[in-house]
């Protein structure tokens, strides 16, 4: 065929469309070849981590194999970087099978470490980290970890500064808190259980609404001062189904056969229309001018409401506690204490 047809230029020209295409979409790739053959891009060098130190949008298309618990699956050190798993994860070698073969290691490695502190805006999505010797994931500020499934970490699953997100992961048998947010963090739809400390542990201003927090090993979700807590099911924790800081705001949660309290609230904080039940201490717990009102409470082995002399109640139903119905507050009627309108 003449070099020069016009059949031979058309193809060829579209063969470096698609190449170009290919290479242009934005998205740098990352997969176990490049990891530890060539590097994945420029300022990645051959081995674990990968290290990312430009901004953009990477994605993995393989499974990334770390050697050991004391090395890190992919670092990065720029602002506004995402890392896209695509579906795939970051193994620790030996949990590739897991979470049957995973034996939980601590270490220093991380599977996705953002260094250093002063980042901002680094998300990592769609995938799994598995059987890391620290962190599943640790970033900072303004951070967003969503749709991960983190399992069998020596350290905590999920860690993030101020400002950030964490949404619709699944969160188990790690080694220490499941999910740690910093001020004003969204933590939302996750599901976080087995883990060795709290489930989710939140700071100052979080909103932790709509998580499944159960089986850990401290409390299930703990807020701290002005947290808004909503639309959570804390169950079967070993101390506080949950717990809220100072001016919290505690509405609409179930806490089931928890260890202590079910709720335990300090300092004019809100609690309303929860459900506690079956807890190992009070069903709910008041301090320092609560205000308590229309939430259920049964079969608690303490006192359905342990409430302060400052703190006020009312349209509670407290039925078949152990320790009492209520044991202090302020009663703003409209209560119901074992079938009757007769309350503390």
């Amino acid at each position: 065929m003449n070099p020069r047809s016009p059949h031979l230029i058309c193809a060829t020209m579209l063969l470096l469309l698609a190449s170009a295409a290919s290479a242009g979409d934005g998205v740098f790739e990352i997969n176990q070849a490049c990891a530890t053959q060539t590097g994945c891009f420029a300022g990645d060098s051959v081995g674990y981590p990968v290290t990312i130190t430009t901004s953009g949008s990477f994605r993995l298309t393989s499974n990334l194999i770390v050697p050991d618990e004391n090395t890190d699956g992919v670092v990065v050190s720029a602002s506004h970087v995402a890392v896209d798993l695509n579906g795939f994860s970051i193994v620790r070698s030996g949990c590739e099978n897991a979470p049957a073969s995973c034996t939980l290691i601590t270490g220093t490695g991380t599977g996705v470490l953002a260094s250093p502190s002063t980042l901002v805006a680094v998300s990592v999505m769609n995938g799994g980290i598995t059987g890391m010797g620290s962190s599943g994931v640790f970033a900072f500020v303004q951070s967003s970890v969503t749709n991960l499934w983190v399992h069998g970490n020596g350290l905590a699953g999920i860690v993030v500064g101020d400002a950030s997100e964490v949404s619709g992961n699944v969160v188990f048998q790690n080694g220490g808190i499941g999910i740690n947010g910093a001020r004003g963090s969204v933590i939302s739809r996750n599901t976080v259980y087995l883990n060795t400390q709290h489930g989710i542990l939140a700071s100052q201003g979080a909103s932790i609404v709509d998580n499944a927090a159960y089986d850990n090993q401290a409390d299930g979700i703990t807020g701290g001062i002005g947290s808004l807590v909503m639309g959570n099911a804390a169950n079967a924790n070993d101390h506080d189904g949950i717990e809220a800081a100072y001016g919290s705001t505690v509405s609409g949660n179930s806490a089931w056969g928890n260890g202590f309290e079910g709720i335990y609230v300090t300092g004019a904080s809100t609690v309303s229309g929860n459900t506690a039940s079956a807890n190992g201490g009070n069903g709910i717990r008041a301090t320092g001018g609560s205000t308590v009102q229309r939430n259920t409470v049964t079969g608690n082995t303490g006192f359905g409401l342990s409430l302060d002399a400052g703190s006020a109640y009312r349209e509670n139903v407290v039925n078949g506690n152990t320790g009492g119905t209520v044991s202090s507050g302020l009663n703003m009627l409209s209560n119901s204490c074992n079938g009757t309108t007769t309350c503390p």
